[in-house]
């Protein structure tokens, strides 16, 4: 037996898109947003969604066999948290992001975003690889070796050749 959909999350999906309802995920238990598919825009075009990989794609399946397109899979325990929801299906609709064209963009800015989030993590890597090649061939030259500060807390063993040995163990 499903259970019945809260009313107020009903009446913002009407709200928002009359073609838009709700029903219940018989094998996954979870509520589905669907949205009615017109015969003429091409649901023959659609792709069959495949129901034997998970419980979920038995319910997509459900649905693309009546008709509808799933937009939004919910868990029972946020069913009555409408804002967010309804915040979640405003995220996902392609005609208030600006069309397909404004989603591209964004989706590409996004890429940008993350590409330059790893370029600068691979040019710190890189940095810090170079310095200490440069500082082991130093000391193996003999040569003095910049290092930073010590931990005030490390106990610094001092020889009569000039050279510190630092143990930061004891500051862990």
């Amino acid at each position: 037996m499903a259970p019945t959909p809260p009313a107020e999350l009903v009446r913002e999906l009407r709200a928002y898109d009359p073609s838009l309802s709700l029903r219940w995920g018989v094998r996954s238990e979870r509520w589905i947003v669907v949205k009615k598919v017109d015969d003429r825009v091409g649901r023959l075009l659609k792709e069959r969604p495949n129901p034997y990989k998970s419980l979920r794609g038995h319910d997509r399946y459900d649905v693309w066999k009546d008709g509808f397109d799933d937009v939004l899979f919910i868990d029972p325990s946020l069913i009555d948290n409408t804002a967010l929801v309804m915040a979640k299906i405003a995220d996902a609709d392609l005609q208030r992001a600006g069309g397909r064209a404004a989603l591209n963009r964004r989706l590409d800015e996004l890429d940008e975003q993350k590409e330059r989030e790893a370029n600068r993590a691979i040019a710190h890597f890189t940095e810090a690889a170079a310095s200490e090649a440069y500082d082991r061939l130093a000391w193996r030259l003999g040569n003095r070796v910049a290092v930073m500060t010590p931990d005030p807390l490390a106990k610094a063993e001092r020889h009569e050749d000039g050279f510190v040995i630092v143990d930061r163990r004891v500051s862990a």
